[in-house]
């Protein structure tokens, strides 16, 4: 793991170092809790230090009887034998004064003894003895040891409160921040979990980063265990009752289960285990308390469990913390009860995926409940579910619905399920299925009162008709009939559902985001959050299709900022997608690999919240030269977005097959959904989508160029489809498309314009078009062509250089300029140039980020 976070302790140990050298000595106290890594930084420290700086070792032992000296014993294997002489016999201050003189030599000196916390009093003593005479040597001790496993009374605090500035130079190193968490993990959504788990401990994170399994790892266990066991009885079986209940345990909680709690816990505070935190006790990190908890025999586990739970339903605690204690303790009565409750309350705050969770365990005791309470429970799931993008479970569960309520004969419950079933078959691209379920829903709400239900299905219809089958004129009477129901039942939630798909048809059919915006300030007033991510996506996809740029980064940009922190994850995953294409199209390739990586790797992201992903990923593979690997990838595309057949999605999914059978020549598996797509595309009315789907027609010979031209003589892919290349690159290049732009200039018989192409590839890295520029180039006689990047660069998705990669390296050591030189054997200057070319080529502004997104991307 990379040593994050800790270039400022490095620091100054260097700066103590450099004070040594000068023959003033530094004592540098390296402090920290178990597991923050003060023997990383020593070992981080040691391994830059030059060959004329002697260093010498020891440690303390973690023994029932510390051995006496046993760090100085350490240190004697490494020393003149003088030191060895001296402790051979009984004279303790003559080992003192032999250990003076080994680092009063010539040579500078590093003494390092770690864990003296451990340390017997008369290794203290020693090293006491020398840290007074410190400043007067060319020696840096550095020693280390932990601040929470160090009584008050201990013999180590007699030594660290000896010691005062400037000859003490105290290093205390904090946990690693939420953002070094997810650097290392290299995923943000798993490394703000596992900071939640661990509160940045690097032990923890790195132990927990390197086992492949849940629970909790061995050595964490065993780390904690150990220390536990060293506590008395009573504080123990007071850690046990703690183990039990997640986060921290109240004061009236602890006082009605363990009366006289405060003296037990003293100990276990004193010694690191436990701290008062946020109004209770807790164990100071959340995996000691999991290592405790799973060390419990199960019986005794659920007792435990049975009795907290007993004393959280006295006091009225949250339903959330009843559902856990009632689960543990396999009250199953307790927890029938209390599990839809939590669901709720979790949903009413905005808590989908806790909702979703709670929702799910009710389920898991479906039989306990009755038909018509579990049909609730299944329809309140499946909007739970689909809100967190769980698309496959949340359609399974309203079957299971429609079919008890099929068996009651609801005919209200059954139009509602059909609906909805209706809506969750287009969210999972399913357009065959989504209009079968909407056309059954219909039919049975006709013979219903007029109520919210038809409101929405009426939208949802109008959308229909609009997008798929651009009959205007029926599409806004559906709609027009969906408003008027929807204004007569006065319902917040349904009026968010037509504002939203009707919104959708005007902002994609007549570029008419008006009814979309009030939705969007609806939503986000009132708290419907998933309203409010359907509204974004609309903005965003309706200003892609415009080719209006500002407008496009500007609802992707605010639809993430806000969908982010709710956990609404489908609108969040489509609109990530789409930052990935922008970033593709602005040049910014690193960026859109970074966005549709992270999409994909959602675990239902490969669906149509992930089309615009799967579409960037297909492009830059291709556009890379990867053009066996994208074939699967172009597949998948294809065969999602033709299921799903909107525009928005099949437009650019049909152009990414053409980019393939352009390289290739293999043009019969392209024209017929290019022919699709632009079909559809001139059915609603959509000039410049229908005018790029053309422009790879006629580069198939499918169509004649005359039919874009006359339809938009100024569109960049008519001039293109017309050979007006230089036309074209002119707008690309207003538009700030640098690919395109390069694409059209490699068509022009010019030397200047393709060695301009040349450039762009070879920054972009796209190789398949550098090499057909330097084809070019060789037909029109050029003799000298510029070669572009050596292999070793283009072997790796930011184009570095291999001295670049070394440069990378060394930043993920923390390491700084002047060190990178200084190992590297170059001047700061030239370093300086290297870390601002990797700064440069993967789209960041800092070092930390250039680790954390190299590590993303491979």
């Amino acid at each position: 793991m990379p040593l994050l976070e800790r270039d400022e302790a490095l620091a100054d140990l260097h700066a103590a170092l450099g004070s040594a050298r000068r023959g003033q000595g530094r004592v540098a106290l390296v402090s920290g809790g178990a597991g923050l890594g003060k023997t990383s930084v020593v070992r981080a420290f040691l391994a830059g230090l030059d060959a004329g700086v002697a260093v010498r070792e020891g440690a303390c032992d973690d023994l029932l009887t510390p051995r006496p000296l046993g760090p100085i014993h350490d240190l004697s294997r490494q020393a003149g034998p003088a030191l060895a002489r001296a402790l051979a016999g009984d004279d303790v201050h003559a080992v003192f004064t032999a250990l003076l003189d080994e680092l009063a030599g010539g040579a500078v000196t590093v003494v390092v003894v770690e864990d003296v916390h451990w340390a017997d009093d008369a290794s203290l003593d020693a090293l006491a003895f020398v840290a007074r005479r410190i400043e007067r040597l060319p020696a840096l001790l550095l020693l280390t040891y932990r601040d929470d496993d160090v009584p008050a009374e201990a013999p180590l605090h007699r030594v660290l409160g000896g010691l005062r500035a400037p000859s003490a130079v105290r290093i205390a190193l904090a946990p690693l921040s939420p953002d070094a968490v997810v650097q290392l993990a290299g995923q943000e959504e798993a490394g703000r979990r596992l900071y939640a788990s661990t509160g940045g401990n690097p032990f923890f994170v790195t132990e927990l980063l390197a086992a492949e399994h849940e629970g909790t790892p061995a050595s964490v266990s065993h780390a904690v265990m150990a220390r536990v066991a060293r506590l008395p009885r009573p504080t123990r079986e007071l850690l046990d009752l703690l183990a039990v209940v997640p986060a921290r345990t109240e004061a009236a909680l602890l006082d009605g289960l363990c009366p006289g709690w405060p003296e037990r816990a003293a100990i276990a505070e004193e010694r690191g285990v436990v701290g008062w935190q946020g109004g209770g006790l807790a164990f100071r990190h959340e995996l000691a308390r999991r290592a405790v908890e799973e060390a419990l025999p199960a019986s005794r586990a659920r007792g435990l469990h049975a009795r907290v739970l007993a004393a959280l339903q006295a006091a009225g605690a949250d339903p959330a913390r009843l559902v856990h204690h009632a689960d543990r303790a396999a009250d199953l009565d307790t927890l029938v009860a209390v599990a839809p409750l939590a669901a709720r309350a979790a949903a009413a705050a905005g808590a989908h995926r806790e909702a979703t969770a709670h929702y799910r365990r009710a389920l898991e005791l479906g039989d306990r409940y009755s038909d018509a309470e579990r049909a609730e429970l299944l329809e309140a799931f499946t909007v739970e579910a689909s809100t967190t993008c769980r698309i496959g479970e949340a359609l399974r569960a309203a079957e299971r619905a429609l079919e008890l309520r099929e068996a009651r004969g609801e005919a209200s419950g059954i139009g509602r399920n059909l609906r909805r079933l209706s809506q969750l078959y287009w969210y999972a691209g399913r357009r065959e299925d989504m209009e079968r379920r909407l056309a059954a829903a219909l039919e049975v709400l006709e013979g219903q009162p007029p109520g919210p239900e038809h409101a929405m299905a009426y939208s949802d219809l109008a959308m229909r008709i609009g997008l798929y089958g651009g009959r205007r004129e029926e599409a806004e009477r559906t709609a027009a009939r969906a408003v008027a129901l929807v204004e007569r039942c006065d319902d917040p939630v349904a009026l968010g559902h037509v504002q939203g798909r009707i919104g959708l048809m005007r902002a994609t059919l007549d570029g008419d985001d008006t009814l979309l915006r009030d939705c969007l300030r609806r939503a986000r007033t009132t708290g419907s959050h998933f309203d409010a991510g359907f509204a974004y996506e609309g903005l965003a996809a309706g200003a892609a299709l415009r080719r209006d740029r500002a407008a496009t980064r500007r609802w992707i940009a605010e639809g993430i900022d806000y969908l982010r922190p709710r956990d609404i994850l489908g609108p969040l995953q489509y609109l990530r997608g789409l930052q990935a294409a922008q970033e593709l199209a602005d040049g910014d390739w690193a960026g859109a690999q970074r966005s549709a990586a992270w999409v994909l790797a959602q675990p239902e992201g490969r669906g149509i919240t992930g089309i615009h992903a799967l579409v960037t990923d297909a492009l830059l593979q291709l556009r890379r030269g990867r053009v066996p690997e994208a074939v699967s990838t172009l597949d998948e595309l294809w065969t999602v977005a033709a299921t799903c057949g909107m525009v928005q999605h099949v437009a650019p999914a049909a152009c990414a097959l053409a980019e393939h059978a352009e390289l290739t020549g293999e043009w019969d598996g392209a024209v017929e959904p290019l022919r699709e797509a632009r079909a559809l595309a001139q059915r609603l009315g959509l000039a410049g989508v229908a005018t790029e789907l053309g422009f790879w027609l006629c580069r198939a010979e499918a169509l004649d160029p005359a039919e874009l031209g006359a339809l938009d003589p100024g569109d960049p892919y008519a001039l293109a489809a017309a050979g007006e290349w230089r036309a074209a690159a002119a707008v690309w290049e207003r538009w700030g498309r640098p690919f395109e732009r390069a694409r059209a200039l490699a068509a022009v018989d010019d030397q200047q314009a393709l060695l301009a192409a040349l450039d762009v590839a070879c920054d972009l890295g796209a190789e398949p078009l550098a090499a057909r520029a330097r084809a070019r180039l060789r037909d029109l006689g050029v003799r000298r062509v510029p070669r572009g990047p050596r292999p070793a660069t283009r072997a790796n998705p930011a184009g570095l250089t291999a001295r670049q990669l070394e440069v990378l390296a060394l930043l993920r050591e923390g390491l700084t300029d002047a060190e990178i030189a200084q190992r590297l054997v170059l001047s700061v200057k030239t370093v300086n140039h290297h870390v601002s070319a990797v700064l440069d080529k993967l789209g960041v502004d800092n070092r930390r980020d250039a680790v954390r997104v190299a590590a993303g991307s491979g």
